[in-house]
């Protein structure tokens, strides 16, 4: 059995494997937390006295659990006003490292950092792979894999 892969076909599918790891990442992250409701308490204010529209501001949250009242800072940037009701994100063992449950607090910061192993990956691809190159992986009969690189001729 032989099996022809392009360029092309190798960059999707580490695409698809980077961006699987991080679905199953995060969804193992949500199985085994909690998801209660959190209030917005206050603000804690990052200013640069140099560039003062880069301020950064963070929501603080207050939420409960069975026994115990806890706060915690939210990321940055996060637009919610005091008293705004959140879902919030917890594992029972460390209830003070809590995130916002929400799209833009919990899933686009590992979406955006999933972009570094995806470039990396890209630039090895493209840097040692031409466009005509074919990998063939093959079975031979002593049982083990051979991989050859062949380059198709127009």
């Amino acid at each position: 059995m032989v099996i022809k892969i392009a360029r092309s076909h190798i960059w999707y599918v580490s695409i698809f494997l980077v961006l699987l790891f991080l679905v199953i990442n995060r969804l193992n992250n949500v199985y085994k937390s909690h998801i209660t409701d959190g209030v917005v308490i206050g603000h804690k204010i990052w200013e640069n006295e140099t560039f003062p529209e880069d301020t950064e501001i963070a929501p603080i949250v207050e939420f409960y659990t069975e026994d115990t009242r806890i706060t915690f800072t939210a990321q940055r940037n996060l637009k919610y006003e005091i008293n705004d009701k959140v879902n919030v994100i917890y594992k029972e063992k460390n209830p003070h490292n809590a995130n916002i449950y929400s799209f833009y607090g919990f899933w686009l910061e590992p979406l955006i950092l999933s972009f570094i192993p995806i470039t990396i990956i890209s630039a090895l691809i493209f840097a040692f792979i031409s466009k005509k190159d074919i990998i063939e992986i093959s079975r031979k009969s002593n049982k083990k894999i051979h991989i050859d690189r062949k380059s198709i001729k127009k």
